[in-house]
């Protein structure tokens, strides 16, 4: 029964791909998104920011140990307020993960950068911006095709998919075999 609502190894063929894996929470989580600010340190952990403003992650935090991160961003579930802001329930995630399942995309093609929601910017040739564009373009047509007509999915759209987990596990085993832990 379980697997009839789920669906079968057809529904998976990416489950065991971490950067696809951590794209796919991105895309469920954004725009609890938030970006390092300062490495951990000998008795200080690291701290972030957001949209709003300066955060720090809680100390029940499975990464508030972590000394370094694989990336600058990280995804998070939660966040709370005692004695200052709080994440919970974060995950470190690919620049390209933002870019593909985070909010609205602008190209600067002067200044060199593509911006999510006008807060996050990452410096990229026009080019490479505009092409990054037109995939999440794609992305987002297909997105909203499954959800028009579930179970159907063009030839063409199956195209795309494949070459977008390709992107996203490449960059996360990069990722990966250069820096930290969590």
């Amino acid at each position: 029964m379980k697997r009839d609502l789920l669906g079968g190894e057809e529904v998976n063929v990416y489950s065991h791909k971490e950067g696809v894996v951590r794209a796919v929470v991105c895309a469920g989580l954004y725009p609890n998104i938030a970006k390092l600010k300062s490495a951990a340190t000998k008795g200080s952990p690291p701290s972030f920011l957001d949209e709003e403003g300066s955060i720090d992650l809680h100390p029940s935090s499975v990464a508030f140990q972590a000394e370094r991160f694989r990336t600058s961003w990280v995804v998070y579930h939660e966040k709370v307020k005692t004695t200052k802001v709080y994440l919970r329930d974060s995950c470190s995630i690919s620049p390209f993960a933002v870019i593909l399942f985070g909010g609205k995309l602008s190209v600067d093609h002067q200044g060199g950068t593509i911006a999510i929601d006008s807060w996050i910017k990452f410096a990229m040739s026009p080019k490479d911006a505009v092409r990054l564009k037109r995939l999440r373009h794609e992305l987002d047509s297909i997105l909203l095709d499954v959800v028009k007509t579930p179970n159907v999915l063009p030839p063409s759209a199956q195209t795309s998919v494949d070459a977008t987990a390709v992107i996203l596990d490449k960059e996360w085993e990069r990722i990966c075999k250069q820096k930290g832990v969590a």
